[in-house]
């Protein structure tokens, strides 16, 4: 069938006017591990939807990217573990991420381990504010390790920034399908065509934890951050899930 497609008329598509792509990201690493089908995925969306919906506070603030997703993320995890066959975990929680690093240098854990959200407006110079708890080369290898063809994947958020101007032009979740030593890969459920699907790893930062607050947040404080000249993405290693196969229904003979 032949499609019109005239000047400047590119039509809306999934995720370009909705705030759903931690879910769609969930959805995509169930569907690399448990081999689900499409029908399968809408009828896990449709539940999720019908879940979140039941507590109007918390669904305005998923309407509005008003959280960072994490609980939904965490939440629909863990809804079909048994159901699929697969279990998850986060890699990086920072309370056992902290206590474990206090235990192994013999430090004194600190009593709040979350920092507040960097919103200072605006910050001029930040990159001493700005220094993660998770070493970049251990999230790089974490990452790597947990992503593996019909095995195991990897949910995580980042947040693209401009140099100097004012909060994430991306807030976004996604799946990881491939991980180099240079490069991530995204199995992604954006269709821009200025998104970002392979990020070069010289582009990334670590984020301290609760550091990233959500979009909307970030632009109505003013965040700036000044961490590189160019384009820049930064990965919040809280908001990372590794989703690993274990039986799926879906795959008995």
């Amino acid at each position: 069938m032949k499609k019109y497609i005239g000047v400047n008329m590119q039509a809306l598509y999934q995720g370009k006017i909705d705030n759903f792509c931690a879910a769609y990201a969930v959805l995509n690493a169930i569907k690399l591990v448990c081999k689900i089908s499409v029908m399968q995925s809408r009828v896990l969306l449709n539940e999720m939807l019908y879940h979140e919906a039941k507590d109007p506070d918390q669904w305005l603030k998923i309407l509005h990217h008003e959280t960072d997703y994490q609980d939904l993320a965490k939440r629909m995890l863990e809804l079909w573990t048994e159901t699929l066959g697969y279990k998850t975990f986060c890699p990086f929680n920072p309370e056992e991420f902290l206590a474990a690093q206090a235990t192994n240098t013999k430090a004194t854990p600190k009593s709040s381990v979350i920092k507040k959200f960097i919103t200072k407006s605006p910050i001029t110079e930040n990159r001493e504010a700005f220094k993660a708890e998770v070493d970049k080369d251990l999230l790089w290898e974490t990452l790597k390790k947990h992503t593996k063809e019909h095995e195991s994947t990897v949910v995580l958020r980042f947040c693209r920034f401009l140099p100097n101007q004012v909060g994430p032009i991306v807030d976004h979740w996604t799946t990881l399908i491939k991980v180099t030593d240079d490069e991530l890969y995204f199995y992604d459920c954006s269709l821009e065509t200025t998104g970002w699907y392979i990020i070069p790893r010289e582009k990334i930062y670590v984020a301290p934890f609760g550091a990233l607050p959500p979009q909307a947040i970030a632009n109505r404080e003013n965040m700036v951050l000044t961490l590189a000249n160019e384009e820049f993405a930064v990965i919040s290693p809280e908001n990372i899930h590794v989703v690993e196969v274990v039986k799926s229904p879906f795959n008995q003979v």
